[in-house]
């Protein structure tokens, strides 16, 4: 699946990663403390109960919480 971004550019997600995750957030836009961390730490976890900055989205590809980005049709 490809979107296009505000250049034209097509960007690809991979079935279940980070990008595709409606759990998943840019850091940046977390709330205090956690957004300190948005260059060391691109992506944040909002599926627990406590959001968490993610060092690595490895975890992404096989987790089992992991639920499509409504706005990220297949």
């Amino acid at each position: 699946m490809a979107d296009a971004t505000p250049s034209g550019v097509s960007i690809t997600h991979s079935k279940q990663s980070a990008a595709s995750c409606r759990w998943a957030t840019p850091t940046l836009f977390m709330q205090a403390p956690h957004w300190f961390e948005a260059e060391n730490c691109p992506w944040g976890c909002l599926r627990a109960t406590a959001p968490r900055v993610l060092t690595v989205t490895d975890g992404c590809a096989v987790c089992s919480d992991w639920v499509r980005r409504p706005d990220d049709a297949a």
